[in-house]
């Protein structure tokens, strides 16, 4: 595994890179969604920054990785854990966030422009969701927002209701985690789920992302493997090319639709 000094290298590299590129990242959670524990408030000094009671933001700061990878050996070893087990890195991890705390990886990273992806199971938890990111990330042009389809809608809503969240946030781009959201892609209500927010997006002309694979913290619900590939295999995903094509703009990102 790379050291300390290699992985400031690679970073030099990927700076110089940006001279000439953006770098964007598409998959970035602005809150962790799996608990739902959205209570911030402003870091003292700093209108960008929103931490958790008692808590406070410390930049990233750049180190060696673990030769021995006891990161995914303690993976490993949480197969038969409850998902409370998880909780506590999962808040360690999201103390903090908005803008601020954001742009300061990026500044590390050298990547720039972040896609924010919302999920949640239910409209009133998507709802605290967006306007949290409104007013944490509202005002920063290089964050592209997201939306997100819930659970507890008819299908024949979800065109409409996309297309809510385009009016009232400008989202650019969809996601939809089958097992967060609990669409269960091994019945054909599950399929016609999917495919009815494909449909939705297609008729928008919004990019749908769609997070597949197990996942452990739901487990113990049943949910882990609701989007396993040979789940996700079922669906038609020609629902997304039309008869003509047309260009939508995650900020200067280009995505052309057919």
């Amino acid at each position: 595994m790379p050291d300390k000094e290699t992985i400031k290298k690679y970073l030099t590299m990927v700076r110089e890179l940006k001279q000439d590129y953006q770098f964007y990242d598409f998959h970035t959670h602005p809150f962790e969604f799996f608990f739902g524990d959205l209570k911030y408030q402003h870091q003292p000094g700093n209108s960008t920054i929103f931490c958790r009671s008692g808590k406070s933001f410390s930049p990233p700061k750049i180190r060696e990785i673990d030769r021995e990878n006891h990161f995914a050996q303690a993976l490993r070893s949480m197969k038969n854990l409850r998902s409370d087990f998880f909780r506590l890195p999962l808040e360690k991890q999201y103390q903090c966030t908005g803008s601020g705390v954001f742009r300061t990886f990026s500044k590390l990273s050298g990547v720039e422009n972040l896609a924010l992806l919302p999920v949640a199971a239910t409209k009133n938890d998507l709802q605290r969701q967006m306007d949290l990111m409104k007013r944490f990330f509202g005002n920063e042009t290089n964050f592209i927002f997201g939306g997100n389809v819930p659970n507890d809608m008819a299908n024949e809503e979800i065109t409409s209701y996309l297309k809510k969240l385009v009016q009232n946030y400008h989202i650019q781009i969809v996601k939809s985690h089958p097992n967060v959201s609990g669409i269960d892609l091994r019945s054909p209500a599950g399929i016609a789920r999917l495919e009815a927010i494909l449909d939705g997006c297609n008729q928008l002309r919004l990019p749908l992302m769609v997070h597949g694979g197990g996942n452990l913290i739901l487990k113990e619900k049943g949910l882990d493997s609701l989007a396993r590939i040979e789940n996700l295999a079922k669906i038609n995903w020609n629902l997304t090319r039309s008869t003509h094509s047309d260009h939508r703009s995650c900020g200067s990102v280009r995505f052309e639709c057919y």
